[in-house]
């Protein structure tokens, strides 16, 4: 009778230690899971806060280039026909 208790007191301490061993597993899951949300948060308030900037840098790009394709297409157009620009 008592190797029966012996082993009965081995199995309880043993569901104990799984199930401490699961507690903290899944508290670990959570954890993880919790601080990767919040470093996915932070990272678009992050590209949201420039995202003003982003766009202005992105409308002077476009101004620049539309600027630029004028001035090549007055370029070449005054190649093609001088006698349009005479007096100029």
């Amino acid at each position: 009778m008592a190797e029966r208790q012996v082993a009965e007191q081995a199995l309880l301490v043993s569901e104990q230690r799984y199930q401490s061993l699961l507690d903290s597993t899944t508290d670990y899951v959570y954890m993880h899971t919790l601080k990767l949300i919040c470093r996915t948060l932070l990272h678009l308030v992050k590209q949201a806060a420039r995202l003003p900037q982003s766009v202005g840098f992105a409308v002077q790009q476009r101004r620049r280039q539309i600027a630029l394709q004028e001035l090549e297409a007055e370029r070449l157009d005054r190649l093609r026909n001088p006698s349009k620009y005479q007096g100029r």
